[in-house]
């Protein structure tokens, strides 16, 4: 469901509240909410681009890819884990084009679900697509999110602010950071590049949680004719790799490549 609640405005921290078309804060700041229901809380002037790649034809590509199942493992897996929690308030950030956050609305519909991205083409696509979430512009970095309102963080393949996570999910709620596996994407690389090379494990500081599950899911996905493009284009290897190697795998009949996600739960600690 749509809403507004539990948001903070980035330039004074005070809570925001809706009136019309706008949500003020106390200080009477001022943030339109955009027709399709969006609103953009990254200050004038800021960076509204994750990374270089985060384009609009690159979230395009993963919109079709997303579409075609490639992240439906996932999204069953993290719905899952999280039915098992309390999950009134729930924050996907760094969401991109919204997939999983979608799917997690859908499941959870009486649950205020909200996907976060500092790629206003991200939320742009996203808020289009699911109407059954909300969706802000925002710095995964500052979120401008009210302390201690959130009861189910998630991450998927974004960085890591432990510091902030700590002040906006709730004492004993949960945090699910999902990572690419040491193999995910492998035999997509072994086509484009003469030499691989597995993914490394991220290693955190998980300050102020507690580890409390820990797994690795795998899929397969395949793409064939015009899908293998998009593929290669909601990739960064898309804008690291020699043109000819991307145009010689997108010319190819069918790619199949091996999925792997690593997922991590950990719990808030309620000191």
């Amino acid at each position: 469901m749509r809403s507004y609640d539990n948001l903070i405005c980035p330039r004074c921290g005070c809570r925001l509240s809706q009136n019309g078309g706008s949500l003020f804060c106390f200080f009477k700041h001022c943030y339109d909410i955009a027709s399709s229901g969006y609103v953009n809380l990254v200050l004038s002037g800021a960076k509204s681009q994750a990374f270089s790649g985060d384009n609009k034809e690159m979230m395009q590509a993963r919109h079709r890819t997303m579409d075609r199942g490639y992240y439906k493992s996932l999204a069953d897996k993290v719905v899952e884990i999280i039915a098992t929690y309390p999950h009134d308030d729930i924050l996907d950030i760094g969401c991109g084009e919204g997939y999983v956050t979608g799917r997690i609305a859908q499941a959870f519909e009486s649950s205020n679900v909200r996907g976060a991205d500092l790629s206003k083409n991200a939320i742009l696509l996203a808020d289009k697509r699911y109407k059954n979430a909300s969706f802000i512009v925002a710095n995964s970095a500052s979120l401008p999110i009210l302390e201690g309102s959130v009861d189910v963080g998630i991450a998927v393949f974004t960085p890591t602010y432990f510091g902030e996570l700590e002040r906006v999910i709730k004492k004993g709620g949960i945090f699910i950071k999902i990572n690419p596996s040491a193999e995910h994407l492998l035999d997509l690389k072994e086509l484009l590049y003469d030499n691989t090379y597995l993914n490394e494990e991220e290693q955190v500081v998980a300050t102020g949680f507690e580890l409390i599950d820990s797994l690795t899911i795998y899929d397969e996905y395949k793409a064939v004719g015009n899908e293998i493009m998009d593929l290669l284009q909601m990739t960064p290897y898309y804008y690291h790799t020699p043109k000819e190697a991307i145009e010689r795998v997108a010319k190819m009949e069918k790619v199949t490549t091996r999925l792997g996600y690593d997922i991590k739960v950990y719990k808030r600690n309620a000191n």
